[in-house]
């Protein structure tokens, strides 16, 4: 009794803790309606924003048979984006109201929104204020029970000590290894004329979910028209960890998650966050810490492991070096198939095959886990 007691006490410290370090800072909400609904939606949105005097314009994909009524000029409530979407399907059409909304925006708009990330109360008063916006616009066809989740942005803030820190970090993580069924997503280089890794971030994806660590302060920099300054200038020294997760794996993680309903589901959000994020930075990067390659080749050689063992993975360093350890991986595997146990190597001794530079002034960088843990920066200072 006493250690079942002692179990249900844990779980709850973990998830108080987890709750500080792991969140989310956009979803999307859709609800299918009828025809009936969706013209009478659209009819009240239309009457709320030319009384307000709020944008709104319509968008139509011929090729995907899709028209859209988009009503941008929710942001300030805390909603990123308010449409009405219609396809067209044989023998008929299907009507969606989709809302994209960012907790922090709704609740702490004046304290860099874009920057930093919903805390669990947040999270659990977002679907209070869709209700709020439904009243507001007299939308009675609908209640926010409802909507399901479309889509979640789980994410986690680290925070580095300098830009030079920063920009060594993101060398680093640009090295990981793109786990199955995932592709690296690749932007067009002007100078070098052809598609590369993206440059201030390490982005993996599949159907159901993009994973990305990127330089949030370089994000931002890039699409500057959308920021204010002084939020930029907040972003210097954040590095951003970020799972964005499609219909399909939300429902996936719904009922791994024993939750009936989305209200549930996101009350778990912290404690789902903080299993995605850190099983998918686990896959791409292993788990040891990052250390110069004379250092780790030194651990490697001290340890008890074959020399041939050794030797195989001093190897995998400098092909990592220089290409990568998803390069390295295919090198490897040409001759042997046990990577994942070099690997498993790699982590007993707490070391990662990405090495920092040999003329850098950093010695050592820990795992983005440690450092969500011991930098973290989802809430301000």
């Amino acid at each position: 009794m006493m250690n079942q007691k002692n179990t249900e006490q844990d779980k709850i410290k973990n998830a108080t803790a987890a709750s500080g370090r792991y969140s989310m800072h956009t979803m999307s909400f859709g609800v299918m309606l009828t025809h009936r609904e969706a013209k009478a939606i659209r009819e009240k949105l239309v009457a709320y924003c030319e009384a307000e005097g709020l944008r709104y314009y319509e968008r139509k994909n011929e090729w995907a048979g899709t028209k859209e009524l988009i009503f941008p000029g929710f942001l300030a409530y805390g909603l990123n984006s308010v449409k009405v979407k219609t396809i067209s399907k044989n023998p008929g059409k299907i009507y969606f109201l989709q809302i994209k909304v960012n907790p922090r925006m709704m609740f702490h708009k004046d304290s860099h929104p874009f920057v930093y990330i919903a805390d669990a109360e947040d999270v659990r008063n977002s679907l209070d204020r869709v209700q709020d916006f439904l009243d507001m616009t007299d939308i009675n066809e609908i209640s926010k029970e409802c909507f399901y989740i479309q889509r979640i942005d789980y994410c986690a803030n680290i925070r580095l000590g300098s830009r030079y820190e920063v920009e060594e970090y993101m060398r680093l993580v640009r090295k990981g290894l793109c786990p199955y069924p995932t592709t690296r997503k690749e932007e067009y280089s002007e100078t070098q004329k052809r598609w590369m890794p993206t440059r201030n971030s390490f982005t993996v994806c599949c159907k159901s979910y993009e994973f990305s660590v990127y330089d949030k302060q370089s994000q931002m920099m890039g699409e500057n028209e959308k920021y204010k300054a002084e939020d930029i200038a907040e972003a210097e020294g954040i590095v951003r960890v970020e799972l964005r997760v499609k219909r399909n794996k939300v429902r996936y993680e719904k009922k791994k998650s024993d939750c009936e309903s989305e209200i549930e589901y996101l009350m778990d959000t912290a404690e789902i966050s903080e299993r995605l994020l850190d099983k998918h930075l686990r896959e791409c990067f292993g788990t040891g810490c990052f250390v110069k390659a004379s250092k780790a080749e030194e651990i490697i050689w001290e340890s008890r492991y074959k020399d041939k063992t050794k030797e195989r993975m001093c190897r995998i360093i400098r092909d990592t070096a220089k290409n990568g350890l998803q390069k390295a991986r295919l090198r490897y595997e040409e001759k042997h198939n046990n990577f994942c146990d070099m690997m498993d190597r790699f982590n007993f001794l707490e070391i990662s095959p990405i090495t920092i530079r040999q003329r850098s002034e950093i010695e050592y960088l820990d795992h983005p886990i440690g450092y969500i843990k011991d930098r973290n920066a989802n809430l301000p200072r």
